[in-house]
């Protein structure tokens, strides 16, 4: 970048540099108070989390001073530039907030800056996800104006496509999924636990009930069998583990089940029943054949081709195309099976098959996919980075806790901060004025909406340092009006699932004809349905059998 900024013909363009900062605050990122370094010596440390700390070592880097830059364009009219300068100037310098705000036209001009600013504080991801999802489509119902979510979150970008379909709002989602996340990638995980774990009962109708799973048949072909084998084998003692003991345990429930007592209702199974499930154990163990028949360690690259194979088995419906491996994700998933599979370093390296399916996961987690791309939508959601180069009238910034926004920073356990200065390192800090730098960018939109969740996981949140530092400089009485405006979409939002009028459910009240009245009651049907009325009801309403006027209750 300096290269071509000392070109003839060359520029650089340096978006949301602070020409509002005064020249001693600048002076001070590049280094704000004395300390000793590990040598003795005396230097400055440079104040890494602030929004302009990339900016002033480029500007420092190129060799010209911050007067000298040209602005391109004016200012935007809200004047909201000049509050997030203030509110995200070093530390060492914020006790000038106390003589900003002393000058007669800070006050009048913080407001106007925040009159287009909102709150939303939720108590939960599911609430800020719903109410961000009513702010975006409020802004739609305006022609022509566009709306856009930024958030480093990928898990409340998830919700707020999902809460948004709700309205069948088209959104595009340019930010992408971990494949580790994706339908194929629960799905490869799930095929791999299911073979190399003894096909526990949770993680096999986990497998069984995922929307990708055939067979070898059309989609739901295998929901009779899968409620046929969870009702008789999962719902129980759990089987042997592997295969071999779900067929030993079906075989064995069939041969037992006129010695269940009548209140258990799955004496009741129809020997068809058992002929589906049975069909149904066989297809898997032989889908699961090529993972499940490894006893010991093997190659990662014989493991990730046996995998595929499994995938392909599972997924296969009757013409042979497999569902897993369709879609964006599912042509991700075969690369990555394929790349392992090919791989030479995958091919040296020896994993237990109890492993296998962690380090499978771990493999993919990496992989982005990204959605299809939805053409002229005017809703988007966008990470920090790429929402710098758009232009939205309507922005909302979400995930606005320590932790997401900014990131943590992650000390280096090897070099102190003391040697990576030396060594020419970015101190660990940098990640958080990079994230100041996106924030105090996307602040400069017409209409900006801040949301954040005081509960994640259920696990209380701290509000973003960026925010806290703009409500400290806004004042009270003005950041009380900006949460006004970011409240009315949390009454929208729980409002919206509340029924206007709770009606209780009236009182049974059957009148059957009297053709279908009973002639005459037995004493002793009467006795064994108070004794056990679920067996007559099994028997007859869940069979659809006509009901018997001895065995009809009073």
């Amino acid at each position: 970048l300096a290269t071509i900024a000392k070109l003839p013909h060359g520029a650089v363009v340096l978006p949301g540099l602070d020409m509002d900062l005064d020249d001693a605050s600048w002076s001070l990122i590049a280094g704000a108070n004395d300390d000793e370094t590990h040598d003795g010596r005396h230097e400055r440390l440079p104040a890494a989390g602030h929004a302009q700390f990339a900016m002033q070592a480029l500007l420092a880097r190129i060799g010209i001073a911050r007067r000298d830059v040209v602005q391109l364009s004016a200012p935007r009219p809200h004047g909201r530039d000049r509050l997030v300068s203030e509110a995200l100037r070093p530390a060492a310098t914020t006790e000038r907030w106390q003589v900003r705000r002393a000058a007669k036209d800070f006050n009048a001009a913080a407001d106007e800056a925040i009159a287009a600013l909102s709150l939303i504080e939720a108590a939960n991801a599911e609430e800020e996800a719903l109410a961000i999802a009513i702010a975006l489509r409020e802004a739609v119902e305006t022609p022509g104006k566009t709306a856009a979510l930024v958030t480093p979150d990928r898990a409340l970008a998830r919700r707020v496509v999902a809460a948004l379909e709700r309205w069948r709002v088209p959104v595009d989602d340019s930010g992408g999924d971990s494949l580790a996340d994706t339908q194929a990638g629960v799905f490869a995980r799930l095929a791999a636990l299911a073979a190399l774990d003894g096909l526990k009962p949770v993680t096999l109708l986990a497998l069984l009930k995922h929307p990708l799973l055939r067979l070898g048949a059309a989609e739901g072909a295998q929901d009779t069998a899968i409620a046929t084998l969870e009702r008789a084998l999962l719902r129980g003692p759990r089987p042997r583990p592997g295969s071999a003991g779900l067929e030993h345990a079906l075989s064995s429930f069939r041969a037992n089940r006129d010695s269940l007592h009548r209140s258990d209702p799955r004496w009741l199974m129809a020997d068809d029943e058992f002929d589906v499930a049975a069909e149904l154990i066989a297809r898997l163990a032989a889908a699961l054949a090529p993972l499940e028949n490894i006893k010991r360690a093997k190659p990662l690259s014989h493991f990730a081709a046996c995998h595929r194979d499994v995938i392909a088995a599972l997924g296969g419906d009757a013409t042979g195309k497999v569902a897993a491996f369709a879609n964006h994700d599912g042509a991700a998933l075969a690369r990555a099976l394929e790349e392992l599979s090919l791989s030479p370093s995958a091919a040296g390296l020896a994993v237990a098959a109890s492993d296998y399916a962690e380090l499978f996961h771990a493999s993919i987690g990496e992989r982005v996919v990204r959605r299809p791309e939805i053409h002229d939508v005017r809703v988007r959601i966008f990470g920090p980075l790429e929402a710098r180069m758009q232009s939205i009238d309507r922005v909302v910034l979400g995930g606005l806790n320590e932790g997401t926004w900014p990131p943590e920073t992650r000390s280096d356990p090897w070099l102190s901060r003391p040697m990576r200065r030396d060594l020419g390192l970015d101190p660990p800090e940098r990640r958080i004025g990079l994230s100041a730098h996106d924030f105090a960018q996307g602040l400069g939109a017409p209409e900006v909406i801040l949301s954040r969740a005081a509960k994640l996981a259920g696990a209380p949140t701290v509000t973003s340092r960026f925010v806290q530092r703009i409500a400290a400089l806004a004042g009270e009485p003005s950041w009380k009006n900006v949460l006004a405006r970011g409240n009315g979409y949390l009454d929208l939002a729980r409002a919206l699932d509340h029924p206007a009028e709770v009606k209780a459910a009236e009182r049974p009240a059957p009148k059957p004809p009297l053709a279908a009245r009973p002639l005459r009651l037995s004493v002793t049907a009467i006795e064994d349905w108070l004794r056990d009325p679920y067996t007559i009801y099994a028997r007859y309403v869940l069979k659809l059998q006509p009901l018997d006027p001895v065995d009809t209750p009073p």
